[in-house]
C-alpha cells in the first residue's frame, strides 16, 4: 500500500522537534563562527590606497581586481619581496575595493605577519601601478602607503551571520527531513486510506468514539469484538473509553486478554487456568460497564488461550452481555491475537499515528489472513497534540 504524504503531518513532524532544528542551528552556527574566527584571528588586514585617473565602477573593479591577482603582478611581488610566500594564499587574501565618489582604490591584503604583509602589500601595489597603464591606459599613484587596518566590516560581518544562520537551518530541515523519510511509523491517516477505518480517535470526544461504535453496530457482524494492536502499544485506556460510550446503552464486559501481563488481581488467565462455572468473582464493575482483568498466572500462555476453556467462558460470557471488548497486543511477536480470533466475531487492529510501524501493521495483516482470520477493519489513536501557528492555524 503506498503512503500518501500529508503536508499538516510534515508541518507537525517538523514542530514536534523543534528544539532539536535549534540545537543543530546553534551548533552549526557557532561551529561556523569560530572556524571563521580562527581563520581570520591570525591574519592581519593591511590596507593601501592609489589614485587611478579612471573613473571607479563595477566593472572597473572587477577588471582591476582580475589584474590584482594575475601571476604577473603577484610572481614579480614574491620575487622581490624575496621569502618563500605561498601564491594561492597571496591570491586568496587579495582583494581591491573604491571608495564612493572618488578614483581612491583600496587594495588590502590579509596576512600573518603584519611587517611583512606590509612590505609585501607595498611590492604588489606597486606592480599593479606600473601594470595598470599597459592594462587600460589608466595613469595610477600612491594614494596611501600600506598600514595595518583595525576597522571592521560591519557590512560583512551581518552577511556571514545571516549566510550561518541560513545554512545551518538547512542543514536542519534536511537532518529532520531525512529522518521523516526513513521513519517508518505511520504518520497519518491518509497512509491507511486503502483500509476500512471505523475512525480517529485523537480525543476522548465522545462524538468520535460514538461513530466508531455505530459503524460497528451497523456492520452487524456480532458481539464478541477482539481489538489488537501491530506491536506493545498500550491502548488499553482507549479501549476502555469506546466500552464506555458502548455502555451507554448496552451491557458491555471489557476483557484485558494480555494474559503475559500479570495484573494485582484475579482475572482472565485464572479463569482460563481454572474454569468453574463462577465466572462473576472474576468480574468487576467500573463506571457503566463491567472489566474482567487479565488475572495473576502467565505461565505456559499459548497453552492457557488455546485451552477449551476459553471457549466455553466466551460461550457462557456471550450470553450475559450485549458486546464483550477484548483487548490484545503484538499480533506480531506472538499468536495470541491469532488463537483469540478465532472466537471472536470481528477483529479490529488499532493504529497509533507516529507509534505504529508500518511494517508492523502489513505484517499483522498478513498474519490474520494466513489463518484465514478477517481484519474487519481499523481504528486510529491520534495522541498528537494539536499545534496552533500563528494563533490560527490549527494542524
Amino acid at each position: 500500500m503506498e503512503e500518501v504524504i500529508d503536508l499538516k503531518s510534515v508541518i507537525r513532524y517538523f514542530w514536534k522537534r523543534k528544539k532539536i532544528i535549534l540545537y543543530i542551528v546553534l551548533s552549526v552556527f557557532l561551529f561556523a563562527n569560530i572556524v571563521n574566527l580562527i581563520s581570520t584571528i591570525s591574519k592581519y588586514s593591511i590596507v593601501s590606497k592609489i589614485n587611478i585617473s579612471s573613473e571607479a565602477n563595477s566593472s572597473k573593479i572587477s577588471a582591476y581586481n582580475d589584474l590584482l591577482s594575475s601571476n604577473i603582478i603577484i610572481d614579480k611581488a614574491i620575487d622581490n619581496f624575496g621569502n618563500d610566500v605561498n601564491k594561492s594564499s597571496i591570491k586568496k587574501n587579495l582583494s581591491i575595493s573604491a571608495e564612493n565618489g572618488s578614483n581612491i582604490y583600496v587594495i588590502t591584503l590579509k596576512y600573518g605577519n603584519k611587517e611583512d604583509g606590509k612590505r609585501l602589500c607595498d611590492l604588489l601595489v606597486q606592480e599593479f601601478i606600473n601594470n595598470v597603464f599597459a592594462y587600460d591606459g589608466s595613469s595610477a599613484s600612491v594614494y596611501k602607503n600600506a598600514v595595518i587596518s583595525n576597522e571592521i566590516n560591519a557590512i560583512e560581518i551581518v552577511k556571514n551571520e545571516v549566510f550561518y544562520v541560513f545554512v545551518s537551518f538547512f542543514i536542519a530541515c534536511i537532518y529532520v527531513m531525512i529522518i521523516y523519510i526513513f521513519d517508518g511509523k505511520i504518520k497519518s491517516a491518509g497512509a491507511l486510506n486503502n483500509c476500512n477505518v471505523l475512525g480517529i480517535i485523537n480525543s476522548k470526544k465522545n462524538s468520535e468514539i460514538n461513530l466508531i461504535k455505530t459503524k460497528i453496530k451497523l456492520n452487524n457482524l456480532g458481539n464478541v469484538i477482539l481489538m489488537s494492536t501491530p506491536r506493545d502499544i498500550c491502548f488499553k485506556n482507549d479501549v476502555l473509553d469506546i466500552a464506555k460510550v458502548f455502555s451507554k446503552d448496552s451491557k458491555i464486559l471489557f476483557i484485558d486478554t494480555n494474559v503475559r501481563n500479570k495484573s494485582k488481581n484475579i482475572g482472565y488467565s485464572d479463569l482460563l487456568n481454572n474454569y468453574n462455572n463462577n465466572i462473576s468473582k472474576y468480574i468487576s464493575h467500573k463506571d457503566t460497564y463491567d472489566i474482567m482483568e487479565s488475572g495473576t498466572c502467565n505461565s505456559e500462555v499459548d497453552i492457557l488461550l488455546s485451552n477449551k476453556n476459553n471457549k466455553r467462558i466466551i460461550t457462557e460470557l456471550r450470553g450475559k452481555y450485549d458486546y464483550l471488548l477484548l483487548y490484545n497486543s503484538n499480533i506480531v511477536d506472538y499468536g495470541d491475537s491469532l488463537i483469540l480470533s478465532k472466537l471472536c466475531d470481528c477483529n479490529y487492529i488499532l493504529v497509533g499515528i507516529n507509534q505504529t510501524d508500518r511494517k508492523d501493521f502489513d505484517k499483522s495483516i498478513n498474519v490474520y489472513n494466513q489463518v484465514n482470520s478477517d481484519v474487519n477493519g481499523i481504528i486510529i489513536i491520534n495522541k498528537e497534540r494539536e499545534i496552533n501557528l500563528f494563533g490560527k492555524i490549527s494542524l
